[in-house]
């Protein structure tokens, strides 16, 4: 019998007493040290959130003596002793699964049925890609917007340009490219050009939509 198995069958006042006096004459040492360690699992996930690496890692930093193996599985435990899979990631709950189906894998080689363990070592592999390649809502980065009349564009990398030159470079794109769409010669539109008194200038004709 698992000591999950052995938790749910102690009656809950008893469970109860115990977790709040750290007393209980008919509990079994393993499984007072196995209550203290899921019940330490929903007060760190109320302080660091549902990822299971940073429930692990504390679990180990309070009690030094867990293996990350073990402190893992005092994770899955919890969850299912305290039924606190609402707040559990899918990350989460894919790693547990891939856990699991490298455990099936293990068992299938041992009864020599490699093809199956390496379904399940493919599945355990599969979930385990989607869990690291899932976006974390925690990872996005907030854009930084700075409104201030104090910051000069070049300050932010940009050239300076004179609100004039852009204007005039505008107007003769402008009528640069009314005169290169009237029905005369190079010649005539050279000539328009100088009495307009239009510089060789970068232009881009703009279509209106419909």
């Amino acid at each position: 019998m698992s000591l999950l198995e052995s938790l749910q069958r102690l009656p809950p006042e008893i469970v109860d007493t115990f977790v709040k006096t750290r007393r209980g004459d008919g509990i079994p040492e393993e499984l007072k040290e196995y209550i203290i360690h899921l019940n330490a699992v929903p007060a760190i996930m109320h302080h660091t959130g549902a990822s299971m690496t940073r429930i692990v890692r504390e679990l180990q930093k309070q009690f030094p003596g867990l293996t990350f193996a073990t402190a893992r599985e005092r994770y899955y435990d919890a969850m299912n002793f305290f039924h606190v899979d609402d707040n559990i990631s899918a990350e989460a709950w894919d790693n547990y699964y891939a856990d699991k189906m490298e455990d099936l894998a293990r068992l299938c080689i041992a009864e020599s049925r490699y093809d199956v363990a390496k379904r399940c070592y493919d599945r355990s592999h599969e979930l385990r890609t989607t869990a690291a390649g899932r976006i974390k809502p925690n990872e996005w980065k907030i854009p930084v917007f700075i409104v201030s009349n104090r910051i000069k564009p070049e300050a932010l990398g940009f050239k300076k340009k004179s609100l004039y030159d852009i204007a005039r470079k505008s107007e003769a794109g402008y009528y640069n490219s009314i005169i290169n769409s009237l029905p005369v010669t190079e010649a005539e539109k050279d000539r328009l050009r100088r009495e307009a008194d239009i510089e060789d200038v970068d232009f881009e004709t703009i279509e209106d939509g419909e």
